[in-house]
């Protein structure tokens, strides 16, 4: 049975994002030391076939010691994920995050100073 397309990044994928993003290109070892518990290089080769399947990442075309470039925009992918975090589990309500993110302690005053100052420039901007 085929395996389900996840939307988005699976964790594995976005730690070998993250790696991508932080050094530019990377082969499959490079990429093998960087990332928790070490895993196989050919599970890393397997997951790096698989996002460029998926357009996420290109390699340079070589038949040994390929090296892994991100095809996907860090910022993009953190817009996509933080959408479908607040689709899937605030009911698309990004004041609902916001409340749950200020009533859990997740922002300190400083962050909240700066959050304010930001949405007073916003809204003199839009009028």
């Amino acid at each position: 049975m085929p395996r389900k397309r996840t939307e988005g990044l699976t964790d594995r994928e976005a730690e070998i994002m993250a790696v991508l993003w932080q050094i530019g290109q990377a082969s499959v070892e490079d990429i093998r030391q960087r990332l928790e518990g070490r895993p196989a290089a050919s599970t890393v080769r397997s997951l790096l076939a698989i996002m460029a399947e998926r357009g996420l990442v290109a390699d340079d075309n070589t038949v040994y010691a390929k090296k892994y470039r991100p095809k996907l925009d860090q910022s993009q992918a953190q817009d996509s994920a933080l959408r479908r975090v607040i689709d899937r589990l605030f009911s698309g309500s990004t004041e609902e995050l916001l409340v749950r993110l200020i009533d859990e302690g997740a922002v300190d005053s400083a962050q909240l100073e700066r959050l304010q100052k930001r949405l007073r420039e916003r809204r003199d901007q839009s009028e």
